[in-house]
């Protein structure tokens, strides 16, 4: 399923968001050819399945921490 992009102007409030089953919430917030930002809410012990992106990424972890596997 694709992910709702915010237009622009759009206010998105992140503070409100919803998890969902899976222990995990994605929203989109911005996608251009070059830059593609997601808000990725992912609880304790929750397990995000192997994937890959094309060119760099960035990962910023808000709060708690965060394994990655390379």
């Amino acid at each position: 399923m694709a992910l709702h992009h915010a237009q622009h102007g759009e206010v998105v409030h992140l503070s409100g968001v919803g998890v969902d089953e899976d222990g995990a919430h994605t929203t989109a917030l911005v996608k251009t050819g070059a830059f593609e930002a997601i808000h990725l809410i992912v609880h304790a012990g929750v397990v995000i399945p192997p994937h890959h992106v094309a060119g760099q990424a960035t990962l910023h972890c808000l709060r708690g921490r965060v394994s990655v596997l390379l």
